[in-house]
């Protein structure tokens, strides 16, 4: 079984961590030098660990307008809503390799009618400054499809 080896260094007191097929107790001999190590752990690495490790940030540029369907892999975790470029941006966790799948959005300006979202779709707001507008406010929110 795979281990994540964290081992503190009795020299100088700084850790070594490194995953490890082998004995954790072999970092403390390494090329037959004495390496004073005051402790060494071995915590069990999750199986689901290749899954989480091909997980990345990507970016969905939206529009201003109502609602817009966002194609992205299942299982994408949303995780902010900032301006950049003059367009609100979502950022979400997603693991690529997940088949994709259509979420909606929309996007509501501060004093515009919201009547039909609710607080629980509520992703965040975002300010953008347009050259001839001047700063405005969007609030993104999760529909159901």
């Amino acid at each position: 079984m795979d281990a994540m080896v964290v081992a503190a260094c009795g020299n100088c007191g700084g850790s070594i961590s490194r995953r490890c097929k082998a004995d954790p107790l072999s970092l403390m001999q390494r090329n037959g030098k004495e390496n004073r190590m005051s402790q060494t752990i071995s915590l069990p690495i999750p199986q689901d660990a290749a899954k989480r490790a091909e997980r990345r940030v990507f970016k969905y540029a939206l529009e201003i307008m109502d609602y817009q369907p966002v194609d992205m892999p299942a299982g994408a975790e949303i995780l902010c809503v900032h301006g950049q470029w003059g367009k609100p941006c979502i950022w979400a966790l997603v693991n690529p390799n997940n088949q994709v799948e259509t979420r909606r959005f929309r996007i509501v300006g501060t004093g515009h009618s919201a009547e039909d979202i609710t607080f629980s779709g509520y992703i965040g707001t975002a300010q953008i400054v347009y050259p001839m507008d001047g700063p405005l406010v969007w609030h993104a929110f999760e529909v159901p499809a």
